[in-house]
C-alpha cells in the first residue's frame, strides 16, 4: 500500500521520465530476494566441482536434517530414565498410548492463569480411555492421602485432562505398564 502512495506522490511531483529512474535507484529496506542482487549468468560465479561419494561426505551427513527419526538404541537401562515400549507388558492391557515421533510418552504439563492452573495432559490414547482414567485417579489418590482429584476426558481428541501436576508419576506408571 505504502508503494503505490509512493508512485501516487511522484507521479506529482517528478516528470514521467524521472519516475522510472528514482523508483530502480530506490532502496527496500527489508531482507526479501528483492533486495538481492540479481543474476548475473554462470561466468561470474566460481566454478564447482561436484563429486559424488567423496570421503569427505560423511562429515557433512550429520548436517543434514533426516527425514525419519532412527529407532533409539537398545539398551537394558537408560541414563534418562526413558523407557521404550514392551509389547509383552501391554498385551493384556484394554488400552494402548501411542508414543510421539520421537519415541517419547504424550503426557504433557499445561500451566495457564499465569501459572495458578496446572494441567497434566495425556494424549494419543487407543482402546478404553475410561479404563486408563480411572487407573490414573486411583494412583494419584494413593499418592496423595486421598485427596478428591478432577478429570476431564475427550473421547473424540483421545486426551485426559487431571487437575494437577503428576506428569512424572503418570509417566513411571506408564512406563511400568510397558506403555
Amino acid at each position: 500500500m505504502a508503494f503505490r502512495s509512493l508512485i501516487r506522490l511522484q507521479k506529482v511531483l517528478l516528470p514521467q521520465n524521472a519516475i522510472s529512474r528514482s523508483i530502480s535507484i530506490m532502496p527496500i529496506k527489508c531482507g526479501r530476494f528483492r533486495s538481492s542482487e540479481y543474476f548475473q549468468g554462470p561466468e561470474h560465479h566460481p566454478e564447482v566441482e561436484v563429486i559424488k561419494n567423496p570421503p569427505e561426505w560423511k562429515y557433512v551427513e550429520h548436517l543434514i536434517e533426516r527425514k525419519l527419526i532412527p529407532q533409539p538404541e537398545v539398551k537394558t537401562e537408560y541414563s534418562s530414565g526413558w523407557k521404550p515400549q514392551d509389547p509383552e507388558k501391554y498385551k493384556d492391557l484394554s488400552y494402548f498410548i501411542k508414543r510421539t515421533r520421537n519415541h517419547m510418552l504424550p503426557v504433557y504439563l499445561r500451566i495457564t492463569y499465569r501459572g495458578n492452573r496446572r494441567i497434566t495432559f495425556i494424549k494419543n490414547i487407543e482402546g478404553d480411555i475410561w479404563k486408563l482414567e480411572q487407573e490414573c485417579i486411583d494412583l494419584i489418590k494413593s499418592k496423595t492421602n486421598n485427596n478428591p482429584q478432577y478429570s476431564q476426558i475427550n473421547e473424540m481428541n483421545r486426551t485426559i485432562k487431571i487437575k494437577g501436576d503428576y506428569v512424572t508419576l503418570i509417566q513411571k506408571y506408564l512406563y511400568s505398564k510397558g506403555l
